[in-house]
């Protein structure tokens, strides 16, 4: 066989090769470079209207026991707000279901939802002293009536007690073991200002005129 054909043959086959290696090294780096696709997670459900307000009578619900549980122990508990003392506790006479809701809707990711929760409730608190001594040894407590509102905030899906307010609607005491309108003391009548000025009033001071 003459060496110029033997040479064209052994050329063809070089270029075969080379093309087949590069198409192999193709396909592999095409596998290994690609991304498997992530599998997406399940959708967590949508919290409907219900189910909101079922969520926040719970949490309401949850702080009136508290309040009932702990009222007991804090009759006897001195509250210190500068600079009086006093004793105070609080009784829901009602449960969560009997309560007032409103819940807004905000426009914010944050806080998507305010609720307004109001409940009636009493307080009982002693009047205020200066000393600390003296509230450790008052024993008798004035009762308030009347609806406390709470302000609650909706956010990362559990709801947040933000403030409340409460408004007595009437004030009470004991008296001779029976409960009474409290007597407001009068306040002392203030004299009205005098309209003269200040030498007429420097001279009546010297004079007594």
């Amino acid at each position: 066989m003459p060496i110029t054909r033997v040479a064209g043959i052994l050329a063809v086959c070089l270029v075969a090769a080379s093309v087949c290696s590069c198409s192999i090294f193709r396909h592999g780096k095409s596998e290994a470079g690609a991304v498997a696709p992530v599998a997406a997670g399940p959708a967590s459900p949508a919290v409907s209207d219900t189910d909101r307000e079922a969520a926040l009578l719970k949490v309401v619900q949850q702080s009136i026991d508290a309040a009932k549980r702990e009222g007991a122990g804090q009759r006897d508990s001195v509250i210190q707000r500068k600079p009086y003392f006093f004793k105070a506790y609080d009784i829901y006479s009602g449960n969560a279901e009997d309560a007032k809701v409103v819940i807004q809707e905000k426009d914010s990711h944050s806080l998507p939802y305010i609720a307004d929760v109001t409940i009636e409730k009493q307080r009982f608190a002693t009047r205020l002293h200066r000393k600390r001594i003296d509230a450790e040894r008052d024993t008798s407590f004035l009762r308030e009536t009347g609806a406390e509102t709470v302000t609650y905030e909706y956010r990362n899906g559990k709801w947040q007690r933000a403030g409340s307010l409460f408004l007595a609607e009437k004030k009470e005491e004991q008296v001779n073991g029976e409960w009474a309108a409290v007597k407001e003391e009068p306040k002392p009548a203030m004299k009205p200002e005098s309209s003269r000025g200040w030498l007429s009033r420097a001279w009546s001071a010297i004079t007594g005129n």
